[in-house]
């Protein structure tokens, strides 16, 4: 296990804390944005370190399809944690306006490098969903980051 999957684990044990708070309104909001930021930058690191392990590890190892599977569970995690972060974008009550433009600042960083990583129907269906959130939106600061973000995914209209 490496460092940066000791942190994903650390990361992943203390955001539904955070998450609670944003919701409940007692604060944390801006917290649980910069911990899916932190969270988010540290995907592409362990799908390095997964990759380069696998490309090691010969066909025939009996571990192989053990690995395989938790590939797959990281895959999986990464798809409901984007998800979760563009719905994030919607949510007035709990996100400042501020908060949002932040998020979507952290999603233009990081989501052309993991969207790839997931099924092709996933990712059609995020993209769509980033679309009609952008239609939506009315303050400018954020339909302005949400540009941005539509624009490093190459999705403007």
């Amino acid at each position: 296990v490496t460092a940066s999957e000791e942190i994903l684990k650390c990361l992943l044990t203390i955001l539904p804390f955070y998450y609670a708070l944003a919701e409940s309104r007692k604060g944390c909001s801006r917290e649980t944005v910069e911990l899916l930021g932190a969270l988010f930058r540290l995907f592409p690191i362990v799908f390095e370190h997964s990759d380069q392990f696998l490309e090691s590890l010969p066909a025939e190892d009996p571990r192989r399809e053990v690995r395989m599977k938790g590939l797959d569970q990281i895959r999986s995690m990464t798809a409901k944690m984007c998800h979760g972060a563009i719905a994030s974008l919607t949510e007035r009550d709990t996100y400042s306006e501020s908060d949002r433009v932040r998020l979507a600042e952290l999603l233009q960083e990081t989501l052309p490098s993991l969207l790839p990583r997931l099924p092709r129907e996933t990712q059609k269906e995020y993209l769509l969903e980033l679309k009609e959130i952008h239609r939506l939106e009315r303050d400018s600061s954020v339909k302005s980051a949400l540009n941005s973000l539509l624009d490093a995914l190459s999705l403007k209209k």
